[in-house]
């Protein structure tokens, strides 16, 4: 199982690569793959706003999960990531309400996606 990490970078002491480096350390404890923003390439030699998240986007398409940090309520991007994985049936869970891979119950079939996120 594939988990994005999604939180707040900009504007946060060292990116917020702390937190993010905590989250795929526990969850990578419980089982899961983690894709963690800070690790995707932007491919530009003086990267903006936008080329990050069009790099960190791409890589979120590869996930079963979003995985949300605590401390997003405020970030643009991880708005737009959410949403978007929202939009696209891909389930968004608060990184406090993760369980162990084996112990999580997802569902099979056309619904996972949606039911998933009831978890």
């Amino acid at each position: 199982m594939k988990v994005y990490i999604s939180g707040a970078i900009s504007g946060v002491e060292h990116d917020n690569e702390p937190a993010f480096r905590n989250a795929e350390s526990i969850l990578e404890d419980m089982g899961y793959d983690t894709i963690v923003p800070h690790d995707q390439d932007p491919n530009s030699d003086n990267p903006e706003w936008e080329d990050y998240m069009r790099s960190d986007i791409k890589a979120m398409m590869d996930a079963d999960v979003v995985v949300a940090l605590h401390n997003d309520s405020y970030s643009r991007g991880s708005h737009v990531e959410q949403d978007l994985a929202r939009r696209l049936s891909i389930p968004v869970i608060p990184l406090s309400n993760m369980k162990p891979a084996n112990e999580m119950l997802w569902p099979t079939g056309s619904k996972f996606r949606k039911e998933v996120e009831n978890v």
